[in-house]
C-alpha cells in the first residue's frame, strides 16, 4: 500500500484455550492474511486479567478483502486448530479522526510522531528536544524514547 492510501481497520475478538499455544499458529498464518490484503502491522491485546481473551486490531486493504479472507481462506479451520474456542466478534471500522503527538528536533524540524500507538522516528536520539514537548506528549515521548529503536 502506498502512503496516504486509506485502509480498513479490523477489530476481532475471540477466546482461546491457551494464549501461548494459540500465538505460534497465529504467527504462522501471517502469509495467508497478507495474501488476502492484510497489512503486516497489527496490535494484539488481551482482556485485563484474562490472557485467553484476545483482541486483534489490524489494517486491511478493504472491507471486501477482509470478508473474502474470512469466507475463502482456511482461517475458520485454522482457528479451531490453533485453539480458538469462541465465535469471533468482528467489527469493520472506518476512521473518523486520528490525533498524533509530534516531537521536534533541536533544529525545530519534526523528527517523530506517534502513529497507531507507536513512535515513528527519524534521526538520532540526541536530535530530540524534550524541552519542546508539553503535557502528556512529553511523558509519552520520554517513556517510548527510552526503550525504542531509533532509526538512523
Amino acid at each position: 500500500m502506498s502512503m496516504g492510501t486509506t485502509m480498513t481497520t479490523i477489530f476481532l475478538k475471540h477466546t482461546v484455550e491457551d494464549y501461548d499455544s494459540w500465538k505460534p499458529g497465529f504467527d504462522d498464518h501471517a502469509s495467508t492474511r497478507e495474501e488476502y490484503g492484510s497489512a503486516e502491522d497489527y496490535r494484539l491485546f488481551h482482556e485485563a486479567g484474562n490472557p485467553n481473551e484476545i483482541v486483534m486490531i489490524g489494517e486491511w486493504e478493504s472491507a471486501e478483502a477482509f470478508q473474502q479472507f474470512m469466507e475463502e481462506s482456511d482461517v475458520t479451520e485454522k482457528m479451531g486448530e490453533f485453539g480458538v474456542i469462541s465465535e469471533p466478534e468482528v467489527y469493520i471500522l472506518e476512521e473518523t479522526e486520528a490525533k498524533s503527538a509530534e516531537c521536534t528536533g533541536r533544529d525545530g524540524e519534526r523528527r517523530c510522531q506517534f502513529y497507531g500507538g507507536r513512535l515513528v522516528t527519524r534521526g538520532r536520539r540526541d536530535d530530540y528536544a524534550p524541552d519542546r514537548w508539553t503535557g502528556r506528549e512529553l511523558g509519552r515521548c520520554q517513556r517510548v524514547l527510552g526503550r525504542s529503536r531509533i532509526n538512523e
